[in-house]
């Protein structure tokens, strides 16, 4: 999924066929034109549908779908700051008898003509249906955050009502979405990766599933490799202080002449040290002879800085 943006990959993927069954059509036609449909007024209290799409294989699908479906539409293209970059399609659907009808069956309008309040169970009552009710959703205002990225996916609705619809929709089937309202729209939305999964696969974008999966995985790998460097780099860094302490404190006894003074075992600790400076306790452990243990080599040279630390304060 290079090239164009993630979201839109997903949204290709997920146009790329239409549901089999008239219902799921019905059911997806519902969503989409709920999600980004708007009625316009004109003369004599007639209306008409618009529907605003991002230019590519979704719009055409739509296209192809309300057309197979028996219905008519319009297009016509235009450029929406408010999206950034890429071309925008608005689809008018027609308002011949058998658009009309065909709205009417997918719970977009009621037997007046006017705006169906909520969808009728009789569209979503099939969780085949609820899927394609989703898809179609997702179409129309869906977007979701690239592999490697934090988590997110949302679609916009044009309020706050075919927002709630939507989270109760996907409800039914065990996905939670939050829902948040914004001054000119609404947005369903999630930032759990098992949620995003689930909904993206109930869509049938599952090459979108795979890629959020290797994404995990990769960012995962990484975080891990990043903490244990940094726990590397944190006792490298407290290997160079201890063994500067402990330098210090031996070059402080033998200027004071007392180093000679020490017990055996302190002696030899301390000219070990000295000999390697750059190595760690256990790399000193090692080499040492006869063989002795780090824990035992540690508090040997611990020794030592306290016998340095008997003396007068080193000048400064």
């Amino acid at each position: 999924m290079k090239g164009a943006s993630f979201s839109e990959a997903v949204r290709d993927e997920a146009a790329a066929t239409l549901p089999e069954q008239r219902c799921c059509r019905l059911a997806l036609l519902s969503g989409v034109v709920r999600t980004a449909g708007s009625f316009h007024i004109h003369g004599r209290g007639h209306t008409h549908l618009e529907v605003e799409l991002a230019a590519g294989p979704a719009a055409r699908r739509l296209v192809e779908l309300v057309r197979g479906l028996g219905g008519t539409c319009s297009i016509r293209t235009h450029r929406e700051r408010r999206f950034g970059s890429g071309q925008r399609v608005d689809l008018e659907i027609g308002t011949d008898a058998e658009t009309r009808a065909l709205l009417r069956a997918a719970g977009v309008i009621t037997a007046s003509g006017s705006p169906q309040g909520q969808p009728p169970r009789r569209v979503i009552a099939r969780r085949c249906c609820r899927a394609a009710y989703v898809r179609g959703a997702f179409l129309a205002g869906g977007s979701v955050a690239a592999p490697r990225r934090p988590v997110h996916l949302e679609v916009r609705t044009h309020d706050i009502g075919a927002a709630m619809d939507l989270a109760r929709i996907v409800a039914t089937d065990g996905i939670e979405l939050r829902v948040r309202e914004r001054e000119r729209y609404a947005t369903v939305y999630s930032k759990r990766l098992e949620t995003v999964a689930d909904l993206l696969a109930r869509i049938g974008a599952n090459d979108a599933v795979l890629s959020l999966a290797e994404g995990e995985v990769i960012s995962q790998l990484r975080g891990e490799a990043n903490r244990q460097a940094n726990a590397e780099t944190a006792n490298l860094r407290r290997q160079v202080v201890a063994a500067r302490r402990q330098l210090d404190a031996i070059a402080r006894l033998r200027a004071s002449g007392l180093l000679e003074a020490l017990a055996s075992p302190l002696q030899e600790a301390a000219e070990l040290r000295s000999a390697h400076p750059e190595l760690t306790l256990a790399e000193l452990a090692e080499i040492a002879l006869p063989a002795i243990a780090r824990p035992t080599l540690a508090g040997r040279l611990r020794r030592v800085e306290e016998e340095a630390e008997r003396l007068a304060p080193a000048p400064k």
